[in-house]
């Protein structure tokens, strides 16, 4: 194999040379153009493009039986883009690669992949309101069955390429030191270009589409209830995903549902030990006709927590029981032992309160 490997461009740009881009990295101007506002903007911005290319021989770019086995040489041309922002009220980073393959000696038609990651938080509202987002773009296999790829250059046949957007708008109140928490409503989209599925019936394409709507509510108590030994939390969740399958002729409707209502309360009965009380309720859809497990639960239980590195904490109720130790004896070192039981689905998540904080989600 033979590989040669160019990179352009791998420094920060001084905002002075913005305007004056070499025409050598040409194929970047127009990003470097729509990133250019003022002086003080550009500063905040990095732009690294480059461009990597190899070539690489096989015997057997399908990965066939020996009978049918293909050798081939595969010239593979990358060109790429890294941006990164880190503002006082943004953080965006974004690489991207256009993965262009070109086979010699086997009847091949060329192949470009993309591949994307992306994520961004944007401050709308000073350490109140905010929107987070993420993309990915990428390749995988969708069976263990018949040849797969091993990597974009082989040619199996069950592959595709796969796509995520989420968009995530969140408010974190501070209520006068009485309560803080977070509420986010939050939207994802997946979705894939179609792969070649291997099965006991032949090749059949398959399409997976998903759109998740989130919303949740988190509240904790705030700094007003210190000196009270009174602590409380209550979550709530809900996500809809709305799934639909076809693969040949095969069509399926596969929405869930999953919701949840969690709540505790806690009291500090002397400095090292805590009353508390949880209970929650679930209320979750499957479209597999899996049992659901919904309901509620109560679990009272105590605390003891004499110092930050070691806490015991145990309660048992109505649905659900649990026994906890969690033991630092160093900063480097850590020991937790749970024990959970719990005939509804997931409220054996809570792991009990202490000290009048509460306890964990």
């Amino acid at each position: 194999m033979v590989t040669g490997t160019d990179i352009m461009g791998n420094r920060k740009i001084p905002t002075n040379r913005l305007r004056h881009w070499s025409g050598s990295n040409g194929w970047c101007i127009p990003l470097v153009g729509f990133f250019y506002l003022s002086s003080g903007y550009a500063r905040e911005w990095e732009i690294i493009p480059g461009v990597t290319a190899s070539q690489i021989y096989s015997d057997n770019i399908n990965h066939l039986s020996s009978a049918g086995a293909k050798a081939a040489f595969a010239t593979e041309l990358t060109p790429g883009i890294k941006i990164n922002r880190q503002g006082p009220s943004s953080k965006f980073n974004l690489n991207y690669r256009m993965q262009t393959l070109i086979y010699e000696g086997i009847d091949l038609d060329p192949k470009i992949y993309n591949q994307l990651q992306m994520s961004s938080t944007t401050e709308l509202l000073e350490k109140s309101v905010f929107v987070d987002s993420t993309s990915n773009i990428g390749q995988a296999n969708v069976s263990a069955l018949g040849n797969i790829n091993l990597d974009n250059i082989s040619r199996g046949a069950n592959s595709t390429e796969y796509r995520t957007f989420r968009l995530s708008p969140y408010w974190r109140p501070h209520l006068g030191g009485y309560a803080e928490g977070e509420l986010r409503v939050g939207y994802t989209s997946v979705s894939n270009s179609g792969g070649v599925v291997a099965n006991a019936s032949g090749n059949s394409a398959l399409n997976l589409d998903s759109n998740i709507y989130q919303e949740s509510l988190y509240l904790n108590n705030g700094s007003k209830f210190d000196s009270s030994g009174v602590g409380w939390r209550m979550a709530a969740n809900n996500q809809d995903i709305q799934r639909s399958q076809n693969g040949g002729s095969q069509q399926r409707n596969l929405d869930m549902i999953f919701r949840g209502y969690h709540g505790e309360v806690s009291y500090g009965l002397i400095d090292e030990v805590s009353l508390f009380v949880q209970g929650g309720y679930y209320d979750n859809h499957y479209s597999s006709g899996a049992q659901e497990h919904n309901g509620y639960y109560v679990t009272p239980g105590l605390a003891w927590m004499p110092n930050r590195r070691f806490n015991i904490a145990g309660g048992y109720g109505v649905n659900s029981y649990f026994a906890h130790l969690r033991w630092e004896p160093s900063q480097r070192t850590g020991f937790q032992v749970t024990y959970r039981y719990s005939s509804v689905r997931g409220s054996t998540y809570n792991v009990g309160g202490y000290g009048g904080k509460g306890g964990g989600y």
